[in-house]
């Protein structure tokens, strides 16, 4: 308890509390001033997930349905709609469990990993990360990725 009043009281310093400030802002825009691109920090933080959201915001439509994993084997950065949503706005972004729950609801896209893809039976091949058209408008959007 008497650690966390020091830590507290810390803040109340004057010369501490300007500093604090300080060394927040350069800590965040270190990389910017070591002339770092923001893509390449992204990429040693997260890897091929942010390789992947990098490669389903160019090769999908704006406004694409497209279906995340909800398995709990997955990295949890790609089960979250919100960590998704981030790199993906202004994309719809649902789970599985909502196409269920809305059969109206018709799915463009589906980022596959290597524990999900919605629709193939776990016996025929283990899926790795990418990206599958469901939709016909998505197939034909598609059909652009290699021309």
């Amino acid at each position: 308890m008497l650690t966390a009043a020091a830590i507290a009281s810390f803040t109340l310093i004057p010369g501490y509390h300007a500093r604090l400030g300080t060394a927040w802002n350069q800590t965040r825009v270190a990389p910017a001033r070591l002339g770092i691109p923001l893509d390449a920090v992204r990429m040693s933080q997260f890897g091929q997930k942010y390789w992947l959201m990098k490669q389903v915001k160019a090769k999908t439509f704006e406004d694409a349905i497209i279906v995340v994993t909800d398995d709990p084997a997955d990295p949890p950065e790609l089960r979250s709609i919100l960590w998704c949503a981030y790199y993906l706005y202004p994309r719809v972004l649902v789970q599985e469990s909502a196409l269920r729950a809305d059969p109206e609801l018709e799915a463009d896209f589906v980022i596959t990993t290597p524990h999900f893809v919605m629709g193939l039976p776990d016996s025929v091949a283990k899926p790795k990360l990418g990206l599958v058209p469901l939709s016909d408008r998505a197939r034909e959007y598609a059909t652009r990725w290699t021309q």
